[in-house]
């Protein structure tokens, strides 16, 4: 459905579990390149957006594309978003059990196991992205020029592993003209894990962000069990139950 819409379309996503890939291609992953939005939650007998139900019929975006419940081969990454002229739009998808393990040198492709944004803009709403794992970026990595806009969205169980003290187990945006707005989001029990060095352990490296009314809890990491390396700025955020050798 996604390759064959036509920008600005806007798509309705049944309850049920989508996979990138059928026939087991780890590095195939759903591919957004034009403005679009799409909405998941739906029974599929509503008339209307506002009939959807995504907290009790759930569309799951999943990386499990092989054996059920062995992560080795799960799928690199489950969402790609890079190169759009206009927004996209994310609500009510849940998006989890990606892996991003690639054998690649390129920071780019080592990023983001859930949702990976390259040059685009992109609003998400109500999102539950859980149970990642990529060196950088469980749940998220952004890049070149991106501007990020979340509200009311949850990155719970995301892990990151590079040998780095900014690595993001929930999201990740190293690079300078990245731009994120996070309202009312939580970030549960998500980790930066690799011996001493991992930092962010739900976020890290953002360098234009603002996070309001946000939560941060349960985080882990060595460096920064919430965030490490950031330039943000936190209004009424709540931090809670972070263990971390060196700060929060």
């Amino acid at each position: 459905a996604i390759a064959a819409a036509s920008p600005g379309d806007t798509l309705w996503i049944a309850q049920g579990t989508y996979k990138p890939a059928l026939d087991g291609d780890r590095s195939v992953s759903f591919h957004i390149e034009k403005p679009l939005a799409l909405y998941g939650g739906f029974q599929g007998n509503e008339t209307t957006l506002q009939e959807r139900d995504p907290a009790n019929f759930i569309t799951l975006l999943s990386g499990d594309i092989g054996l059920e419940g062995d992560s080795l081969d799960n799928s690199y990454r489950i969402l790609t978003i890079e190169n759009t002229n206009a927004p996209v739009t994310l609500d009510g998808l849940s998006i989890a059990h990606a892996v991003n393990n690639a054998n690649t040198n390129n920071l780019v492709e080592q990023s983001a196991a859930g949702i990976l944004v390259v040059n685009a803009e992109v609003h998400a709403y109500g999102l539950q992205v859980h149970h990642n794992t990529a060196r950088y970026g469980g749940g998220l990595a952004a890049w070149s020029g991106t501007k990020w806009k979340a509200r009311h969205c949850r990155f719970h169980q995301n892990r990151a592993y590079a040998f780095s003290d900014r690595c993001g187990g929930a999201a990740y945006a190293i690079d300078p003209n990245v731009q994120m707005d996070w309202l009312n989001c939580g970030f549960v029990s998500n980790r930066a894990s690799n011996t001493s060095a991992s930092g962010g352990g739900a976020v890290a490296g953002v360098q234009q962000a603002t996070f309001t009314q946000c939560y941060f809890s349960q985080n882990q990491s060595e460096f920064g069990a919430a965030v490490s390396g950031a330039k943000a700025t936190f209004y009424h955020c709540a931090f809670w139950g972070h263990p971390s050798a060196q700060g929060t």
